[in-house]
């Protein structure tokens, strides 16, 4: 995909929807050695005995899908479900709350952190906060490192099963990317005035955060097609590439 086409929604919001827009080695005796020896031997037994216990356990384990049916495992109900039942079963403000927490979060507390978007942040923590959104807990942002939180939104992005920039409108907003400004402008106005909502209330709220941030590029060294780098492949995407 085009970077710039990205890259230039985040310098210029307006043109599309009017906002505001990652050895010790000792030394032994031979005695000493052949108890090692031995020792690495039974060691390594009982290693292959767990190694292939615990392979059968993988193997026996019920299917995902069966541990919902029956109950036991609950479905996630944010990351990777459909937009629209997001916004209506976890949403704020007409929006994914995960989003609203993030981006509120960032706004507030970060707006100057060098490289946002582009340091990764401490993925088991990411992923633990993923499942606490997906299984209803409660959840505050506000203790969490900026690099968490913006590797949290982009996860959101990236699990969205339809991207944020449908399917259907992929390669008319590569079209409308490569006219010239005043005529592309116009084409991505048109573009995303068709993708109805919540979709367009998104992409709205996320493009007038981005052009906000991109303001400070001076300081924390994300200037637009920087940001475009990150966060493009998670929003735009061909549907068989």
């Amino acid at each position: 995909m085009d970077l710039s086409s990205v890259s230039n929604m985040i310098k210029a919001p307006n043109a599309g929807f009017g906002g505001r827009a990652q050895s010790v080695i000792v030394s032994t005796t031979r005695m000493n050695d052949h108890a090692s020896n031995t020792c690495i031997t039974g060691d390594s037994k009982r290693k292959k005995g767990f190694m292939k216990y615990l392979s059968g356990f993988f193997h026996k384990r019920p299917d995902q899908k069966v541990l919902q049916k029956q109950g036991i495992l609950k479905a996630a109900g944010v990351f990777g479900a459909p937009l629209s039942e997001v916004v209506r079963i976890h949403g704020k403000q007409g929006l994914p709350a995960v989003i609203v927490d993030c981006v509120t979060v960032l706004r507030t507390k970060h707006l100057l952190h060098e490289g946002l978007f582009r340091i990764p942040g401490n993925n088991t923590n990411i992923i633990a906060l993923k499942q606490r959104y997906d299984y209803g807990g409660q959840v505050d942002l506000n203790g969490e490192t900026a690099n968490d939180v913006s590797g949290l939104l982009k996860l959101y992005l990236r699990d969205m099963p339809e991207p944020l920039f449908p399917w259907e409108f992929y390669d008319e907003f590569l079209n409308a990317f490569e006219r010239k400004s005043v005529d592309g402008g116009q084409a991505i106005r048109y573009i995303v005035s068709s993708i109805p909502e919540p979709r367009r209330r998104l992409i709205k709220y996320l493009f007038e955060y981005l052009f906000l941030l991109s303001l400070n590029s001076s300081v924390h060294k994300m200037a637009p097609r920087n940001l475009a780098i990150c966060l493009a492949p998670n929003i735009l995407r061909p549907e068989v590439e």
